[in-house]
């Protein structure tokens, strides 16, 4: 850690005193004191629940084509800017699923397993 990396984690523990922290705040702090795998880990059950949402804008569909459409949606987001508005909008969700999936768009067929059974933790 450099020294503005100290003195981030030492403001972040003394706002942890004062009440809950900010997401952005913890997951700064978990990606440097976490394993990787755990870190990791965590990337991905974000993206999981992001997945869920958005399958929820396409609810009227049955479970393959609504994925499809996700998918579908999901690789034409991904060469567009990350949306300004941070509302729970179908493009941010699309934008946070890509983000936690390192920059690339996910398969319709990860999207069906993702939305219909959970993903085993990792190890």
């Amino acid at each position: 850690m450099n020294r503005a990396d100290i003195e981030r984690a030492e403001a972040i523990l003394f706002a942890a005193a004062r009440g809950p922290l900010d997401h952005d705040d913890l997951a700064w702090l978990a990606a440097r004191i976490l394993p990787r795998s755990a870190a990791r880990g965590h990337r991905l059950e974000q993206r999981d629940r992001a997945i869920r949402r958005a399958l929820a804008h396409f609810a009227a569909l049955p479970v393959t084509a609504g994925a499809k459409a996700l998918a579908a949606a999901l690789s034409r987001a991904a060469t567009r800017p990350v949306p300004a508005n941070r509302r729970k909008t179908l493009d941010h969700l699309l934008a946070e699923i890509i983000e936690k999936n390192g920059g690339q768009p996910i398969g319709w067929r990860q999207i069906v397993n993702i939305g219909t059974h959970s993903r085993a933790p990792l190890q």
